[in-house]
């Protein structure tokens, strides 16, 4: 983690936060907001009380962390996002640190007469650094070792009948795994962004590529490979056939590229079923939705 944080220091010190523009944000039960943007937000609602006061009688579990450093935080906390290893159980520990050091620290950024957001963002990193294990394993420890995510796998493959429970839970798993990756994509204009859930796909792929080579034959050569070798699967609501995944799928030259497309190809499966385009009566369905859950049993049976 130290390395990590060394990168982002690295960043800092050449002052990349400084055209971020973004003035508030939250997750985690903590906000993080510069007071202009408090003020722009009151303006425009049809509250009589302000969000500050919203937030104490409404909702007195969210912590407002109000600073006018709030930019150069927010752009931090993005960029540590990659580096930094949490469950949607430590994540508050986690965030609550962060806004413990805002609190600490800001009033003596404002004495310091030149790059005051700098020193305060070194600071946070700091702060992070020395406390990491604080946040890892806190009042959470007990839950987070009986929190055993294999379970989802071992659910689904008991729960065989209907196919369509047994494809939802192993997903579920196999969502867990892929998760940690930060999903980096460069977007249609050419920028490069995060977050896009089947990048981290594609990223959990890569990781798996020896893992592939021992899987390969039992997969390609099983039943349950065939309705998607026969018959694209499309995007329900777009209507869109992507060619260039169908036509990788069926390319037994490149096992890694073969491998991501039929990934990607039982991602657009999930997508269809999540979103309410799947039939519990339609054969076709029924039969995609079996074959892809066969499928991730042999894939993710012997992971944790």
């Amino acid at each position: 983690m130290g390395n990590s944080f060394d990168f982002v220091r690295k960043l800092v010190e050449a002052e990349r936060y400084r055209d971020y523009k973004k003035e508030y944000w939250g997750g985690a039960d903590v906000i993080i907001a510069t007071p202009e943007k408090l003020e722009k937000i009151d303006s425009v609602s049809d509250s009589n009380r302000t969000l500050r006061e919203r937030l104490l009688l409404d909702y007195p579990s969210i912590r407002l962390v109000e600073t006018e450093y709030a930019r150069g935080v927010i752009w931090l906390i993005k960029t540590l996002a990659p580096y930094v290893e949490y469950d949607y159980l430590s994540k508050y520990d986690y965030f609550k640190q962060v806004a413990d050091s805002v609190d600490n620290h800001k009033d003596d950024a404002k004495k310091r007469q030149d790059e005051n957001e700098k020193w305060l963002l070194l600071e946070i990193i700091q702060d992070l650094d020395n406390g990491k294990i604080k946040w890892e394993k806190t009042i959470y420890e007990e839950q987070i070792e009986r929190l055993n995510w294999k379970e989802w796998y071992n659910y689904g493959v008991e729960h065989n009948d209907p196919f369509f429970v047994k494809f939802m839970a192993l997903w579920i798993y196999f969502n867990h795994l892929y998760r940690r990756f930060p999903g980096k994509y460069v977007d249609k204009r050419g920028e490069e962004r995060e977050g896009a859930e089947y990048a981290k796909i594609i990223e959990w792929c890569n990781e798996q590529r020896k893992r592939f080579k021992t899987k390969y034959e039992m997969v390609f050569n099983s039943p349950f490979i065939k309705i998607f070798l026969d018959d694209k699967v499309i995007d329900v609501k777009s209507n869109y056939q992507n060619r260039e995944t169908f036509e990788a799928l069926k390319d037994d030259k490149d096992i890694y590229k073969r491998t991501n497309a039929l990934f990607q190809t039982m991602y657009q499966v999930r997508c269809n079923l999540f979103h309410g385009d799947k039939r519990f009566n339609d054969p076709r369905d029924i039969e995609l939705v079996r074959c892809a859950g066969e499928i991730l049993e042999i894939y993710l049976k012997d992971l944790r």
